[in-house]
């Protein structure tokens, strides 16, 4: 173990791959940890004491101590974590209560901090109905049904991707025809899938392969789990009330269906007789060949196509990105494949020191769940020292149901650029409407006038009961109402990706409705929520200037500003007055007043006092 007592042996410590702090042990069962910071700042100190009623090891977070230098700060953090210790031996630590699964899965990750299961939990769990359900409570069929959700999910956004194919593959053709090379940016490369068919095949099929790697896998995969094919019998319980169980056998096996395993066997059959729908990473290495696309991305192997028309098995070592990404610099091959997991620390840009230097045509194909890997991918091709800018183009389908997947990037991409660079505008390098945030507080208000509207029969694309019978989701209360207890925009948008195509959109179209119309409603009474943003004006002048905070360590400083500001009048719209005036059909006379009205205000306030902000 380290001695963390001296400073030179501390600073010579580098971050663990595992995120552990490095320990020294104070007594049995006494430690004191030290994380280095990944990023050259100070490091953060932790305690960590054995619990003996609970037969483990508890663990605190002492912080980094920033305000404390030399051999004061492990003193405070050995003074620090013997206090812990102490307090975990005698009993005093609080333990949380964990009450449901979603306070199961934040414990986990305050034991663990930085843990990738962050990622999953916020994607998987935070935003479905398993998140409440009491652990005490918690069933097979509740995890039976959370993983049909997932599913259903990754079947749609699989088809989606496969959809764009017939758009993107003609595109990329126009733009190497132009002379310019092409960069695709995806984030599934379904590698999973092919390990899960592999798995299934005998010794004789792998020696002659004939798979098609298809989204219609996770249909076919959903039906053979969870099609019910057991018989239920009918009983009747001590309050006589007519119940339903699971038949058994007298060895207890269970008795299956033969008529339900017929129909689905032959739904299955119907479902491997249709025409395969190509994955994308594949369908373009297919169209194009391998010799024409430089593959950077996480996989170990793919299926490629032999010159004799037969599929072979290849694999890709660990140095084939590197080599891939070198051939697209220097020109040899002109399109580029990228994913998350294979595009860490590349550039691909038109560097005027490598061959290559043609204009870039990025294809954001998948932007996938994180917006700071999105738009990272995008930095890949736009550079400096670089001949030419790239040319972004996002690939989506009209099907309205991929609002689901552009709202989750938007909604992070828009939090991205607050926290960046001061202005939401410019995280989305402007490639997202406000209104494709599904997430914002506009959305949300319209979600729930959308449901009232629903309940009211007001809606043209569905009615009330047809919807709560598709979608399963709860909307009555016990007295007939409409429920308080709405579901959340995430939970509607998962259900909503279950309907057919032309039932989504017309159900989008009334819902995107609403939700403009808040949009523009906020952004014509000046309300719209922008966050940190550039104020433009016509001049400014510097009022006050006052030090709010300046920090010990690093000596940034904290500073109000008061500005007083000059911005040219923007009267009122006339279609927006008569909302005001709550006319419905207003005669001539009454409109030309109102306009006249319009006109003097507008006059009249031109020259008024400057605004003090």
């Amino acid at each position: 173990m380290p001695d963390l007592s001296k400073i030179g042996e501390r600073d010579k410590l580098k971050p663990r791959s595992d995120k552990e702090p490095h320990w020294q042990r104070l007594q049995a069962g006494w430690y004191v940890g030290y994380r280095p910071s990944r990023r050259g700042g100070k490091g953060s100190w932790f305690a960590r004491a054995y619990d003996e009623d609970a037969r483990k090891y508890r663990r605190k977070n002492l912080g980094p101590y920033g305000t404390l230098s030399g051999h004061d700060v492990f003193a405070t953090a050995k003074r620090d974590a013997e206090a812990f210790a102490k307090l975990v031996e005698a009993g005093g630590l609080r333990t949380e209560k964990l009450d449901t699964v979603e306070d199961a899965c934040r414990a986990y990750l305050s034991d663990k901090p930085g843990s990738i299961a962050e990622g999953v939990f916020r994607r998987h769990v935070y935003d479905d109905a398993i998140a409440k359900v009491k652990l005490d409570k918690l069933r097979k069929h509740h995890l039976r049904a959370w993983r049909k959700r997932l599913e259903k999910q990754r079947f749609f956004a699989q088809l989606l991707l496969s959809m764009k194919l017939p758009s993107l593959i003609p595109a990329m053709e126009e733009a190497l025809s132009e002379n310019h090379s092409v960069v695709v940016q995806l984030v599934s490369t379904a590698e999973a899938m092919l390990d899960r068919r592999l798995a299934d095949l005998s010794d004789e099929e792998r020696e002659a392969l004939d798979i098609d790697l298809s989204p219609r896998e996770y249909v076919i995969d959903y039906l053979a789990k969870s099609f019910p094919v057991r018989l239920m019998q009918v009983f009747t319980d001590e309050e006589g009330n007519l119940r339903s169980e699971a038949m058994s056998d007298e060895h207890g096996n269970p008795v299956l269906c033969s008529r339900a395993i017929a129909a689905r066997e032959a739904l299955i059959e119907q479902l491997c007789a249709l025409p395969p729908i190509a994955t994308a990473l594949d369908a373009i290495i297919e169209h194009f060949g391998t010799e024409a696309v430089a593959e950077v991305t996480g996989r170990s192997r793919r299926l490629v196509w032999g010159r004799d028309g037969q599929q072979r098995l290849e694999r890709r070592s660990a140095s084939a990105n590197v080599a891939e990404a070198q051939c697209f610099m220097d020109g040899t091959k002109r399109i580029l494949v990228f994913s998350d997991a294979g595009g860490t620390g590349q550039s691909y840009h038109a560097d005027l020191d490598a061959q290559n230097q043609q204009r870039r045509v990025h294809f954001l194909l998948e932007p996938g769940w994180r917006a700071d890997n999105a738009i990272q991918g995008l930095g890949r091709t736009n550079r400096t020292n670089q001949a030419s800018a790239p040319l972004f183009r996002p690939v989506t389908t009209d099907v309205k149901g991929e609002r689901r997947f552009i709202s989750t990037i938007a909604r992070r991409l828009d939090a991205l650029g607050a926290l960046t660079r001061g202005q939401r505008q410019t995280g989305g390098q402007n490639l997202f409407d406000p209104a494709d945030n599904l997430e914002s507080d506009y959305a949300k208000d319209a979600l729930s006038r959308w449901f009232h509207l629903l309940y009211d029969g007001k809606l043209e694309a569905v009615g009330f009961g047809d919807f709560v019978e598709r979608t399963g989701l709860k909307l009555e209360s016990p007295d007939g109402g409409l429920t308080d207890n709405l579901p959340t925009i995430q939970r509607w948008l998962n259900r909503i990706l279950a309907l057919p195509i032309a039932l989504q959109n017309g159900i989008f179209e009334e819902y995107l409705g609403l939700v403009e119309a808040r949009i523009e409603a906020a952004r014509g009474a000046g309300t719209l929520d922008l966050g940190l943003e550039t104020l433009r004006v016509d001049s400014f002048a510097v009022l006050g200037d006052e030090i709010l905070r300046t920090d010990p360590v690093s000596g940034a400083e904290t500073r109000l500003f008061s500005l007083e500001v000059k911005r040219q009048l923007r009267p009122l719209r006339f279609k927006r007055l008569v909302r005001m005036g709550s006319m419905e059909s207003p005669n001539t006379r009454t409109i030309d007043r109102l306009a006249l009205f319009a006109g003097v205000s507008a006059r009249s306030q031109r020259s008024s006092k400057p605004n003090r902000v």
